[in-house]
């Protein structure tokens, strides 16, 4: 079967218009999956970044829950407080607790 590059009636080859057309949409094609596997390689930074927040809100979260902690062990035990570079505390009888 021959191949034919027919004229539509103002001259122009219908055949070219049809092969500059598909090559158009090769090329937005091309373009799109290229825009896409860059949006999806920011999705991936930006749940990256999320997990590193819930991760730093968790590690907050648990200093809180051990401040709470150490205020209600001095509320019953006294301040605690530092001698050479340990940490110690005094019973409420005054003496030091190691």
């Amino acid at each position: 079967m021959a191949s034919h590059n027919l004229q539509d009636s103002g001259g122009y080859h219908i055949t070219d218009c049809l092969q500059a057309t598909l090559t158009s949409l090769e090329e937005e094609v091309t373009r799109v999956n290229t825009s896409s596997m860059e949006l999806e390689s920011e999705i991936q930074q930006l749940q990256s970044e999320r997990h590193k927040q819930n991760i730093l809100i968790s590690l907050q979260s648990q200093y809180i829950a051990l401040l709470e902690e150490r205020l209600k062990f001095e509320e019953t035990t006294g301040p605690l407080i530092e001698v050479g570079g340990i940490r110690n505390g005094t019973n409420l009888d005054g003496k030091i607790r190691t």
